[in-house]
């Protein structure tokens, strides 16, 4: 079932965003995202037995290497934010993206939902808000917040990019009848040299992406797995339902990410 692999992908996407907070305590974001994305490449080398090429052409490639584009940017606003800000306050704000990605996937993919799926993900945002509002001294300050907050505006830009990834994401999955298996090497090897490109761009050296390394160090391998692993199963869920749905299921991992997230790291008014 969708629902499953959606949960799935929710469990590890916690977990390795957890992992993630503590590393960025001490690592820039860039050099982490740079270390990530080459670890991700070489782990799904061996996926790369069962990618099937006949399913692929030269849009198909074009739109997966966009979409890698857009996604790269995202991970990278989202990993400054988080590397800055308390992690039970980027998490809940993430929970946002549903609500925009079942927008764009009904303006531009016709996707329909029924209007208790609707109710469900009005609930979620309902919930963002009064959970940014639990340190507030009324119920406008999350708004003042938002306003103000550099790092909050990295976190909305990257819910609009990753809203269109999951539409490009739908698009290569369902439309296009691409598997799993085929899409997720290919989109991780071009991510690996996005971010390789924005390193070198913004005069990044290979000692600044050997750093990342150092910095991360064991860690690294087993966030590569668990992001891996999640984009996997996202993928997995994407192919079988409306995006909306896989989207909103999979951002349950925000809850875990808040409470359990909080408690670790010490953090103020869980």
């Amino acid at each position: 079932s969708w629902f499953w692999y959606a949960l799935l992908s929710a469990v590890l996407l916690s977990i390795s965003a957890l992992t993630e907070k503590r590393i960025l305590k001490h690592e820039h974001a860039l050099e982490f995202a740079v270390s990530l994305a080459l670890v991700n490449a070489v782990l799904t080398l061996p996926l790369y037995a069962w990618v099937d090429f006949t399913e692929l052409n030269l849009v198909t490639m074009g739109i997966i290497f966009v979409l890698s584009f857009l996604g790269a940017i995202a991970f990278l606003l989202v990993t400054k934010s988080v590397r800055h800000m308390e992690v039970s306050e980027i998490s809940p704000l993430l929970i946002l993206g549903p609500g925009l990605t079942a927008i764009l996937a009904y303006i531009f993919l016709q996707e329909k939902l029924s209007f208790v799926q609707v109710s469900g993900i009005g609930l979620l945002l309902i919930g963002v808000y009064i959970l940014e509002t639990h340190r507030a001294s009324n119920l406008l300050q999350p708004l003042r917040t938002i306003w103000r907050s550099r790092y909050v505006h990295f976190v909305l830009i990257a819910l609009v990019l990753y809203s269109l990834t999951s539409l490009l994401d739908r698009v290569i999955l369902h439309q296009y009848a691409i598997s799993p298996l085929t899409y997720i090497p290919i989109v991780h090897t071009f991510l690996a040299i996005d971010f390789l490109i924005m390193a070198l761009f913004l005069h990044y050296d290979w000692a600044a992406i050997k750093r990342g390394f150092v910095h991360g160090g064991w860690l690294i391998l087993p966030i590569g797995v668990l992001t891996v692993s999640y984009r996997l199963a996202e993928a997995q869920a994407i192919s079988l339902v409306f995006i909306a749905l896989a989207s909103t299921v999979k951002r349950i991992s925000s809850l875990f990410t808040t409470i359990i997230g909080g408690e670790i790291f010490h953090e103020r008014a869980i």
